[in-house]
């Protein structure tokens, strides 16, 4: 996950926990439901300056202190009507946000490093991130289960028509590059003239003896592959994309050509100077450049489909649309019942 994401996760955290984290500085606004808490103009222009690094460039400092206000009254709401979190509870949303940032990013973070990357993308210390994601779950959960009738199967299912016009608009994306799966005995380099050149000659001799028959290529991969990973499994690495360059720089040009140039099921002629080693490369399957129906698989390692995929879509894109009105309409509720108190004044 790129930093782009990460903060649009991080930006409604930082809105709604605003209150609690920055300086008192001028008011610029008093919400009081079941107690006044005093928004400032630092508050203010932190949460404003949140929004404009996301691409909202043009939106106003009084419309974000709206939504600020509309997220205090919700607070307060949420509180006066019982819907909390225990420490316990906050601490296992924490370690599960971080667990889901590090499939994101593919990354496992330590305690420090996890810090690190709070404080760098979000400008937070853990515990202001962690009470920041209690508060947006917490407003979450007043607002799904005071207007539960909003959020039926029925409103936030996509039609087959718009799944079937969401795919005409978008079928240019719904595509799958030429790839391929490959399984590998791989001796690596070590720098080391002589021993490369007696690794070399191993292979070679393996390579002469599957393709004659005396050895199969399994076979091949227990008694000569040093590479752990791939030994465990066959030799098999799995799906490289033709247009995938982290993978391209990771094996090296002559590896791509050769494995790309394989059809199901075959074995390259010669053995492989590779940028991770020496390889005898097999390809046991080869899958051309494809434009996918709504019916095809979205990758060849996955099940779910291009339709199953767009439902996932519109069912968030719709689930968000009738947060957004039902917070709303609570809102207009809990304002009629609040003390509001709006000081800050916009230049011209």
């Amino acid at each position: 996950m790129n930093r782009k994401t990460f903060l649009a996760i991080m930006v409604l955290a930082v809105l709604a926990c605003a209150s609690a984290f920055a300086a008192v500085a001028t008011p610029a606004a008093t919400v009081n439901l079941i107690r006044t808490t005093l928004i400032s103009t630092t508050q203010l222009d932190s949460a404003v300056q949140s929004y404009k690094s996301q691409g909202y460039t043009n939106v106003s400092s009084l419309q974000v202190l709206q939504l600020m206000i509309g997220q205090e009254l919700l607070l307060q709401g949420a509180e006066r009507d019982g819907i909390k979190l225990t420490e316990d509870q906050k601490d296992q949303l924490l370690a599960s946000q971080k667990s889901f940032i590090e499939s994101q990013t593919g990354a496992t973070y330590t305690d420090d490093q996890f810090d690190e990357l709070l404080q760098s993308q979000a400008g937070m210390t853990r515990a202001q991130y962690r009470d920041s994601i209690a508060q947006q779950y917490i407003l979450q959960a007043y607002v799904t289960q005071t207007k539960s009738s909003m959020f039926t199967a029925t409103s936030i299912n996509p039609t087959d028509k718009e799944v079937e016009t969401f795919y005409r608009k978008n079928a240019s994306q719904f595509v799958n590059p030429e790839a391929v799966r490959i399984a590998l005995v791989l001796i690596p380099k070590t720098g080391d003239a002589t021993k490369d050149a007696a690794s070399l000659k191993t292979l070679q001799d393996a390579l002469s003896q599957i393709q004659s028959g005396k050895l199969t290529f399994e076979k091949a991969v227990s008694t000569y592959s040093q590479d752990t990973a791939s030994k465990s499994k066959g030799g098999e690495v799995g799906w490289i994309a033709i247009d995938n360059t982290t993978y391209q720089n990771l094996f090296g040009d002559a590896f791509y050509d050769a494995a790309f140039d394989l059809d199901d099921g075959e074995i390259a002629p010669s053995v492989v100077d590779s940028n991770v080693g020496y390889a005898i490369i097999k390809v046991l399957q080869h899958t051309q450049f494809k434009v996918l129906s709504l019916t095809d698989a979205l990758s060849p390692t996955e099940t779910s489909t291009v339709s199953d995929y767009i439902v996932y879509l519109l069912q968030q894109q719709k689930s968000q649309e009738i947060y957004t009105e039902a917070s709303n309409l609570m809102i207009a509720d809990l304002t009629k019942q609040a003390k509001i108190n709006i000081l800050y004044k916009e230049a011209n």
